[in-house]
């Protein structure tokens, strides 16, 4: 029998069994994780990261 043992999502720390996930800056995110960290709109097609944050562009350039 073989134990396997999920990644951990950085936004939400729980284990991902998805068969999709997102790999930002280095960091394992469930696709519904990846959100702005002060809007909290999901971030479909792109995202930028500051102080291990992610944003959206228009909170990012605050």
């Amino acid at each position: 029998m073989i134990n396997i043992i999920p990644l951990m999502c950085t936004g939400c720390q729980q284990p991902i069994w998805d068969p999709y996930l997102l790999c930002i800056d280095q960091n394992i995110w469930h696709e519904q994780c990846v959100t702005c960290s002060i809007c909290h709109c999901l971030l479909h097609n792109k995202c930028l990261v500051r102080n291990q944050k992610l944003y959206c562009r228009s909170d990012y350039i605050k």
